[in-house]
């Protein structure tokens, strides 16, 4: 039996996600990850569920600049892209207050 390519569907920025990134986002600023570490880990992951996202993939959390490293397989380097683009779709969305 022959078996078919999984689609890739592209994740919908929900107010559920801005949310949960903003809530990353800001603890990061304030340099919390460790003190902090429940509610960043419980944040993400709503982030994750959010965007629909595999844990193999870049998140949008990781990726704080356009390119990819030159040492990445081009396979993760779509990933960094993806998550970029995911990225900057997130921090327009809270500039506009979704």
């Amino acid at each position: 039996m022959k078996q078919r390519a999984a689609k890739i569907r592209a994740p919908r920025i929900t107010a559920e996600a801005v949310e949960a990134f903003r809530k990353c986002e800001a603890i990061s600023a304030a340099g919390e990850e460790e003190s902090r570490a429940d509610e960043y880990r419980e944040a993400a992951d709503a982030l994750f569920w959010a965007l629909n996202l595999r844990p193999w993939l870049e998140s949008p959390l990781d990726v704080h600049r356009a390119e990819p490293p030159d040492w990445m397989k081009d396979q993760s380097r779509a990933s960094w892209r993806e998550a970029w683009a995911m990225r900057r779709a997130l921090l327009a969305a809270m500039k506009k207050g979704t």
